[in-house]
C-alpha cells in the first residue's frame, strides 16, 4: 500500500485552552515491532488529552509527542512479528498518544476489531475509558455478578464505563459524586446509589448499605487525602481495590503494603492489611482490611 510521507495532526501551539490547538504537519510514524500503523478515521476525546493540551499531563519518554489516546480506522502496515491482523483490518486502539491524527501507531496487542453493531466513529470512544474498566474491575478485581462495586468518581469517562458494565454483568453498583446533578445522572445510567461526598461521609454510607459488610471491589479513577482511608475502610475484608492513580493513594496517606510493577503503574488490587510500602518487581498489589 502507498502511503504519504508526510500528515497532518492536531498540535497544541502552547499548554491553555482548546484555541491553541491548530493543525500542523509531521512524519507519518512507522511502526516498530508490534505495532500496527493506522489511518485514523475517529479520535476519541478523553480528560487526559484536555490536560495534556493545558500542559498538566506531559506524554512519557517513550510515547508519542500528539495527543490522542485512542483511535479507530484501518490497519495500512505492520510492524514486525505481527500476525494477528492483516493491512486492511478496521479495529478500534488504545495508543500511546499520536491519536489526533491522520495516522498513528499502536501495539498489535491493543488493537481490537470493531464490536458488532457499532460503527467507526462509536467504536472509537471505547478503548481508553472501556480498557482500563475491562482490565481494572474484571481481569484484575475479577467482579462477579451478584457482588457490588463502589466506583470513586462516577460521573467521569472511566466511572460511566465502569457504572455501566458492572450493571450489565449483574453487580450492584454505589458511587460517588460532588453534586446532585452528577448523582442524578449517575442514577440514571444505572448505579444503584449515587453519593455525594461533600454533603455525606461516603464510608459511613457504604457500611450502612452493606449493612457494614462493605464492598466486593473499589475502583477509583482519582483520590484525594481525606478520602484514602474512608475508601479501605469501605471495602469487605475480602474486598479488592483497582485505582488508575496510585500515587495518589499513596500520597494521600493510605500506608498499606503495595507492590509497584514500574514506576507509572497504574492498577492496584488485593485482599488483607500491613502497614510498611515496598517494591517488589513484577507484581501490582494493594493489601486492604477495613477497620
Amino acid at each position: 500500500m502507498n502511503l504519504p510521507s508526510i500528515m497532518r495532526f492536531v498540535a497544541a501551539r502552547e499548554p491553555g485552552p482548546p484555541e491553541v490547538l491548530a493543525v500542523a504537519e509531521a512524519q507519518v510514524p512507522a511502526p516498530k515491532r508490534g505495532d500496527v500503523l493506522i489511518r485514523v478515521a475517529y479520535a476519541g476525546v478523553n480528560r487526559p488529552d484536555c490536560l495534556q493540551r493545558a500542559g498538566g499531563y506531559p506524554p512519557p519518554p517513550d510515547a508519542s509527542p500528539i495527543i490522542g489516546l485512542e483511535v479507530a480506522g484501518t490497519i495500512v502496515a505492520l510492524g514486525e512479528d505481527v500476525d494477528a491482523w492483516r493491512v486492511g483490518d478496521v479495529v478500534c486502539a488504545l495508543t500511546p498518544g499520536g491519536g489526533y491524527a491522520e495516522y498513528c501507531t499502536a501495539p498489535a496487542t491493543h488493537c481490537l476489531p470493531l464490536p458488532r453493531g457499532l460503527s467507526v466513529l462509536e467504536a472509537a470512544s471505547l478503548p481508553e475509558n472501556y480498557f482500563t474498566v475491562w482490565h481494572n474491575v474484571f481481569e484484575r478485581g475479577r467482579l462477579q455478578e451478584g457482588e457490588s462495586l463502589l466506583v470513586h468518581g462516577g460521573s467521569g469517562g472511566i466511572g460511566l464505563c465502569a457504572i455501566q458494565l458492572a450493571k450489565a454483568f449483574g453487580a450492584t453498583v454505589i458511587t460517588t459524586v460532588g453534586n446532585a446533578d452528577k448523582a442524578a445522572y449517575c442514577r440514571d445510567i444505572g448505579a444503584d446509589h449515587a453519593i455525594n461526598y461533600r454533603e455525606r461521609d461516603f464510608a459511613a454510607e457504604v457500611a450502612g448499605i452493606t449493612a457494614k459488610r462493605g464492598v466486593d471491589v473499589v475502583h477509583m479513577n482519582r483520590i484525594m487525602k481525606p478520602d484514602a482511608v474512608a475508601v479501605i475502610g469501605a471495602s469487605s475484608e475480602e474486598g479488592k481495590i483497582g485505582n488508575s492513580v496510585m500515587k495518589n493513594l499513596i500520597n494521600g496517606g493510605y500506608k498499606g503494603e503495595i507492590y509497584p510493577i514500574n514506576p507509572s503503574a497504574s492498577e492496584i488490587m488485593g485482599r488483607k492489611a500491613y502497614k510498611s510500602v515496598k517494591d517488589v518487581p513484577g507484581k501490582i498489589m494493594l493489601e486492604v482490611r477495613p477497620e
